[in-house]
């Protein structure tokens, strides 16, 4: 199977690039959840919220959906918190919409919330804010999240964690006074003028080294024209995109192109399917479906990320261009599953099914390396999954450590992984090569943060490895920044160079997490990589693992 793994800001790094959303839709026979259009509520204030600043929306749901003490009461129910403080958000409004209409809610006291969803059906959720924090607010009509009402069920006990407000970043790609554009239309299946749909520019001569890749948007308007202004120069991926209908993509477009047609056909297919596991075998009500084309086992774009609220755990995805699609799901408090591989055919509807398991458990302590005092409020965190901080259910396998520093990791999915421990005052510390195996129980284990030397020192990274930058490039790692000191530095790895193999196994045979993993070790040990030169000539290098702050 293919797989691809997005990792974090870390020295060993990889960056996926392309992702855009994709909505459930309600013109298909026998779909399972129902797209909320846009309402005749609609504001011009609404349609035409930007959307340059992160959308950040946290929901974890704790408890298996239940019956309403009502008859035919349906009911979602929850708090509203503070992602930095885990305290209750009182005046918080979320919004939900539906074909009728939108309905509102506010939070009490606590942050708590009640949600009666006036008839069944699927209900988006539209928008959260209070004051002090940063907004969750999609487009109009374009909401990630979906809520399918059922008659007598009720979701209760839902956690919705919002961002305190920061000071606004200017935004590179929209404040770019001169610059290239491209410009087009965006029409049907027919030719004719679509308006009102998503473009998105992607720029593919970005450094996989710096960061994410970087992202122009627009509407079409009326008569279905775009332009995409402040252009860096190089080529660009478009893709246009709206409620039911097919994205249209477009590869190497050059920055100055004018006349460019997207093309959204109205005939796709779809995946659709029921998530269980063991502990709620009729659904797991809250989870997330991320969806991906292959590229290698290295590599792979993200298609579409989509999180759904329903009792029975159904869900439907599309509709979505003809071929090979890899299937994910990411619920809180289970194992993310392996990806499936499914194939999409016009007007076809493919079945994929998930069982989750509750996978492995991590127990330890964090101390200060200097004093041996238990370390409260550390972050402990799982590297390496293949979940992007984008999901609006956003299962973070991420935990605070108590009084005492300790913490207890659950969800954790099987194979060779990476923790990583941070808290105010202290370097940061990545813990690498645990061998997870499934279901089990690991540790404790003890973690020892070094303290900064004063609080205006900028916190370092701690890790065991061999010290270089690497990325997914095909079936290879492309290594980027070499640590002076460190082990590749010292046995003549440079930038530009490829690994194809560590300790005999191919590179493109494995994920990337899995690479990484091989790639790190205990301090003193080696490793045994084959490397390609810049000419091409390749050599058996062995690396030794050193400590690595940077």
């Amino acid at each position: 199977m293919k797989r691809g793994y997005l990792l974090g800001a870390f020295i060993l790094a990889v960056l996926f690039a392309v992702f855009l959303w994709f909505r459930p839709t309600d013109q298909k026979p026998g779909e399972l959840i129902a797209r909320v259009a846009e309402t005749q509520t609609k504001t011009e204030e609404q349609r035409d919220r930007k959307k340059e600043e992160p959308q950040r929306l946290v929901l974890v749901s704790v408890s298996p959906p239940e019956t309403s003490k009502k008859d035919g009461e349906i009911v979602l129910a929850g708090r509203v918190v503070s992602r930095a403080s885990g305290e209750g958000i009182a005046g918080a409004e979320l919004t939900f919409a539906q074909n009728e209409g939108s309905h509102s809610v506010i939070s009490e006291g606590a942050g708590v919330f009640r949600f009666v969803a006036p008839a069944s059906g699927g209900y988006q959720l539209a928008s959260v804010s209070a004051n002090g924090f940063q907004p969750f607010s999609p487009a109009w009509g374009e909401s990630p999240l979906v809520f399918q009402a059922r008659p007598g069920r009720k979701i209760s006990d839902l956690l919705v964690y919002l961002d305190p407000a920061r000071a606004p970043v200017a935004n590179a790609e929209n404040t770019v006074a001169q610059g290239a554009s491209i410009s087009g239309t965006t029409v049907d299946g027919k030719g004719d003028a679509l308006p009102e749909v998503l473009v998105s520019a992607f720029h593919e001569e970005h450094d996989p080294f710096g960061g994410a890749q970087q992202l122009w948007t627009t509407r079409s308007d009326l008569e279905g024209k775009f332009a995409l202004a402040g252009l860096l120069p190089g080529a660009y991926t478009l893709i246009g995109s709206a409620p039911s209908l097919v994205a249209a993509r477009k590869e190497a477009v050059a920055a100055g192109t004018a006349g460019v047609e997207l093309r959204l056909e109205e005939n796709g297919g779809f995946i659709a399917g029921q998530v269980t596991s063991s502990s709620s075998p009729d659904g797991v009500a809250s989870f997330a479906v991320v969806l991906s084309r292959p590229k290698t086992k290295l590599e792979e774009d993200r298609v579409a990320t989509q999180s759904f609220l329903d009792p029975e755990g159904r869900y439907l995805l599309g509709p979505l261009a003809a071929g090979d699609y890899l299937v994910r799901i990411a619920a809180h408090g289970y194992a993310t599953t392996e990806e499936v591989p499914v194939q999409v055919g016009t007007g076809q509807t493919t079945r994929a099914d998930f069982e989750l398991s509750k996978g492995a458990t991590l127990l330890g302590t964090v101390r200060s390396k200097t004093s041996s005092l238990a370390v409260a409020g550390a972050r402990v965190e799982l590297e390496g999954r293949p979940i992007g901080a984008d999901l609006p259910i956003q299962t973070e396998l991420a935990v605070i450590t108590k009084e005492d520093g300790s913490f207890s990791l659950s969800g954790i999915a099987p194979g060779l992984r990476a923790i990583s421990v941070e808290a105010r005052g202290y370097d940061t510390r990545l813990v690498s090569s645990l061998d997870v195996a499934p279901d089990a129980t690991i540790g404790p284990i003890e973690v020892r943060l070094t303290p900064l030397a004063t609080p205006d020192t900028e916190p370092k990274r701690e890790l065991t490895g061999i010290g270089a930058a690497l990325a997914a490039e095909g079936d290879v790692l492309l290594v980027g920044q070499v640590i002076e000191g460190g082990g590749a530095a010292l046995a003549g790895v440079v930038p530009g160079d490829r690994i194809v193999a560590i300790d005999g196994k191919l590179v493109g045979e494995l994920d990337m997490n899995s690479a990484v993993q091989r790639i790190r070790g205990p301090e003193g040990t080696s490793v045994r990589l084959t490397v390609r030169r810049a000419g091409g000539e390749e050599e058996i290098i062995h690396v030794f693992r050193r400590k690595i702050r940077a």
